[in-house]
């Protein structure tokens, strides 16, 4: 007959216990301390910068009874992205940290002088690259250049260079198309060096550009159509 034997007891070394609980001490005051240098502290959301400025009155033009089209401007590579670029010195461009373009420089430049051409109504309709409508004058640019500029002594200017290309696509030869082409250029100062400075500068060379482009898109419109209609002489 097989006597019980009671069943026999483990007993850790309270040594053991010891290094345990301090092993668990060590790990919540590093999390904590994680915690309060920002270990988990989300990032900040950028800040977006757009274009403000009134749209220009031109009333003293008449409008031309033709319709127009603005393609999308292009950009060169350095410019071509969100980022808001700044020149600290010669040959070296930074970018705003944590603050960027709604979108890239072309488009708000395309944006808002697609804007002004339907609100002035110099022309019998305005088309946008994004409408199946086709027009004999065809609106092309480009933006060359749009940052801020730090110079000496204190000085900053916010630089917006813009092309302009105007084409009749009912002339064949496309030597004969090209109706005009110019460049843009302005640099207002900066109140201080700092992005929304920067958005208000650009946005007040678009103020002062735009009715220049305007008025010379409507000129040459108006020319090339009086030398159509005009009948050659034998």
């Amino acid at each position: 007959m097989k006597t019980a034997h009671p069943r026999e007891r483990r007993f850790v070394p309270r040594r053991s216990y010891c290094l345990i609980l301090a092993g668990l001490t060590a790990l919540l005051l590093i999390t904590a301390a994680w915690g309060c240098l920002g270990g988990n502290r989300t990032a900040p959301l950028p800040f977006q910068y757009s274009l403000e400025y009134a749209s220009p009155r031109l009333a003293n033009l008449p409008p031309l009874d033709t319709t127009l089209s603005l393609e999308r401007f292009s950009s060169t590579q350095g410019i071509n992205m969100t980022a808001m670029i700044y020149r600290s010195e010669p040959y070296r461009n930074d970018a705003y940290y944590g603050h960027y373009w709604r979108s890239r420089p072309r488009d708000l430049v395309t944006d808002f002088l697609l804007r002004d051409l339907k609100h002035v109504r110099l022309f019998k309709a305005v088309f946008s690259y994004q409408d199946r409508q086709e027009s004999r004058f065809v609106l092309q640019g480009a933006v060359t250049e749009c940052s801020a500029h730090y110079e000496a002594q204190g000085v900053q200017r916010a630089v917006l260079s813009l092309n302009l290309t105007l084409l009749d696509t009912q002339r064949k030869e496309i030597t004969e198309q090209v109706v005009f082409e110019k460049r843009y250029d302005l640099a207002p100062a900066m109140e201080e060096r700092s992005p929304r400075a920067l958005a208000r500068g650009i946005s007040a060379a678009m103020e002062t550009l735009t009715p220049q482009m305007m008025r010379d898109v409507h000129r040459a419109v108006r020319e090339r159509l009086a030398a159509h209609s005009t009948p050659s002489s034998l």
